[in-house]
């Protein structure tokens, strides 16, 4: 099963959990453990679902519905005043979750620099982390890398070499090859590091000189070198993330 099989098997999995278990999932639902890339599109659909499904609680049901509908009468009468404000307030309410849904869309499908950095900050999120390779060894992770057609040439900032490790993995963003790396860090607890191809973002950043942002509760430092484009996040802020360059 590939990725684009698992997710309209996934399209028809409900937010609660309660298909867990259905036998009919379970293949898509390995395939989500094994794909980082799927994990984050899976966490993105259940929470949009979830969104969804809030805004259609939020619309008013009339009190007399069930006896309008046992004594057989008409329950949608667009003349009265009193069912067109609640035809408005339904338009109103798919009006939003169309919006809602095309701004979803949008942004998980962009491929700037400002979509992958929040591409991978929401994997950090989805505690989708599987880790290839796990080593406390630098060297290690740069020979498998190196096997493993990553981007072992990466070039550490000062203030991060020789931080112990946890391990790597490399992911796929776009049909790109992205290089992670756990570090441990007395500032963040655990460093994550991104690495990718300067070259395979159109507005990469072009200097040394970092960027902060801040995304969701993740403080991120993003930066070119060497014709590699780095993206440093971590859970502190961004003193703790400068001392690290």
């Amino acid at each position: 099963m590939n990725n684009e099989e698992a997710k309209f098997i996934l399209q028809a999995y409900r937010p609660s959990g309660q298909d867990a278990q259905d036998p009919q999932f379970a293949e898509a639902l390995a395939q989500v453990q094994k794909d980082p890339e799927l994990a984050v599109w899976f966490a993105q659909e259940l929470a949009l679902d979830k969104a969804i499904g809030a805004k259609i609680k939020q619309i008013p049901i009339p009190s007399d519905l069930r006896a309008s509908i046992v004594a057989g009468k008409k329950v949608v009468q667009l003349q009265s005043r009193w069912n067109r404000r609640r035809f408005l307030a339904l338009a109103a309410a798919v009006t939003l979750i169309l919006s809602l849904s095309a701004w979803w869309f949008d942004s998980n499908r962009s491929n700037t620099f400002a979509g992958y950095r929040r591409s991978m900050t929401r994997m950090l999120t989805s505690d989708a982390i599987n880790l290839q390779l796990t080593s406390e060894n630098m060297a290690n992770i740069k020979l498998w890398l190196a096997a493993n057609e990553g981007h072992p040439d990466f070039i550490l900032p000062d203030g991060m070499k020789g931080l112990p490790t946890f391990g790597c993995r490399i992911l796929d963003w776009h049909g790109k090859k992205v290089t992670f790396i756990c570090l441990q860090s007395d500032g963040l607890g655990m460093a994550h590091l991104f690495v990718i191809n300067q070259s395979d973002i159109k507005d990469s950043p072009k200097t040394r000189s970092p960027e902060f942002m801040t995304t969701g509760k993740w403080c991120t430092a993003s930066w070119s070198q060497g014709g590699k484009s780095y993206l440093l996040a971590g859970a502190g802020d961004h003193l703790a993330l400068e001392r690290l360059l």
